[in-house]
């Protein structure tokens, strides 16, 4: 014996002579740890699923809820929630492909920007070392890079042909925690990025997704060259997510 526990089943028949008295007994001892195994890792994907669920519904809530208040013709609030939803679900997509242990934010920065980057002109410039993040991290991330994106589109450097696009990120150190993850967007060769009169639903679910979602922060600067975007996540609240590190 190595000390190691499982699972038995114990059954027991009584054999009996012909006037019914007892001789002996049939015991038969059955090994069913991998079926106790794999009853506990489907009560585990249940779990999941039901979180996952109720994620995504409030997720869903919420867009229907900051889209539709802000008083858009019904045809326009219906595209852009429409919009943010394929957003979401191409995310999702990208998770399902590893059972949902994480996407690497360089596939979620491609996926989203694919729509507006894939003529040919070489419109995308990406860098940064390779990360994967978490489930939950790659999400927000989703939804971040899809606002920013539909603004780029909207106003900024994909408005325009010659307009171009910058996205770096680094792990750095930081003042309030040891490593901290950097995400710059740049615009170039675009119309000049105005302040807008009011802040919209997509500026504010990038900065609040930083804040509340990320546990970091979300700056966003208008500036005669184009807009410029950086997100700070501290990652030692990552670490305990899942959040892999990938030199290669």
């Amino acid at each position: 014996m190595d000390g190691t526990t499982g699972w038995a089943k114990v059954s027991s028949t009584a054999v009996r002579d012909g006037d019914g008295g007892f001789l002996y007994a049939v015991r038969v001892v059955e090994d069913i740890s991998d079926r106790k195994r794999a009853e506990a890792r489907q009560k585990l994907l249940v779990d999941e699923l039901n979180h996952r669920v109720k994620n995504t519904l409030m997720t869903v809530q919420a867009l229907a809820f900051q889209t539709f208040r802000q008083g858009l013709p019904p045809e326009m609030a219906r595209e852009r929630f429409e919009a943010r939803l394929i957003s979401l679900s191409r995310t999702h997509n990208l998770l399902n492909e590893s059972h949902w242990q994480g996407a690497r934010l360089k596939d979620i920065l491609t996926l989203e920007l694919d729509p507006y980057t894939s003529d040919g002109k070489d419109r995308l410039a990406a860098s940064g070392p390779n990360l994967e993040l978490p489930a939950r991290t790659a999400v927000v991330l989703g939804m971040v890079f899809h606002e920013l994106a539909t603004n780029a589109v909207k106003y900024g450097c994909f408005s325009v042909p010659e307009g171009r696009l910058e996205v770096r990120w680094r792990v750095t150190p930081s003042e309030a925690d040891p490593e901290t993850l950097s995400i710059e967007w740049i615009e170039r060769n675009g119309p000049p990025a105005e302040r807008p009169r009011r802040t919209g639903f997509g500026c504010r679910l990038i900065q609040q997704a930083a804040v509340r979602e990320l546990g970091g922060r979300a700056d966003i600067h208008y500036e005669a060259s184009g807009l410029f975007a950086s997100l700070a996540i501290p990652l030692e609240a990552y670490a305990r997510c899942g959040l892999v590190r990938d030199a290669a």
